[in-house]
């Protein structure tokens, strides 16, 4: 599975084009490039997992957005070359254990303003740093949040098939 991680790397390399990666089991709800935070001039845009993320935990590696820059490459070398190592281990696994280790990243927080953010996003600049920004979850909704059933605000559903398929598809089929 880390062989979708390589196919981001070579595009961001090799074409020097951002890359907006989705899996085929992402259900597109509604037009999702004007949900994504382009006011924000974030390196990387991500579907969290199970809450809005904060610094810590995962996000979904199936739908996710990466700027062609010289860090976002960098910080994705290192994910490819901890997956060389573990190939036993998935790569959502492997990418969130690197990519929360990273010491140059700026976490874009939800509820920062437009004004907050572009000054952080400055001071990030100067310092070199990754600035990451989650999606929000209410709007991305990824997994077991299938089950709310509240789907008025959403974009994306990561329809998964792992856990709770059935209950899943009925969810789906109503959309």
């Amino acid at each position: 599975s880390v062989f979708k991680l390589v196919i981001v790397h070579v595009l961001l390399q090799s074409a020097r084009v951002n890359v907006w990666f989705s899996d085929v089991d992402i259900v597109f709800v509604a037009d999702p490039w004007p949900a994504f935070r382009h006011r924000q001039a974030c390196d990387y845009e991500f579907q969290p997992n199970s809450r809005d993320y904060d610094g810590v935990g995962e996000g979904n590696t199936g739908f996710h957005k990466f700027k062609s820059s010289a860090k976002t490459l960098d910080a994705l070398k290192l994910v490819l070359a901890d997956a060389s190592r573990r190939p036993d281990v998935d790569d959502q696994l492997i990418f969130w254990s690197r990519w929360n280790a990273l010491p140059n990243r700026v976490v874009v927080p939800l509820n920062a303003s437009d004004d907050a953010a572009v000054a952080s996003l400055v001071e990030a600049e100067r310092a070199s740093s990754l600035r990451i920004c989650p999606l929000p979850i209410r709007r991305f909704l990824s997994g077991d949040l299938l089950r709310s059933g509240n789907l008025s605000a959403a974009v994306t559903v990561h329809a998964t098939s792992r856990k709770g398929e059935t209950r899943k598809r009925k969810i789906l089929a109503t959309l």
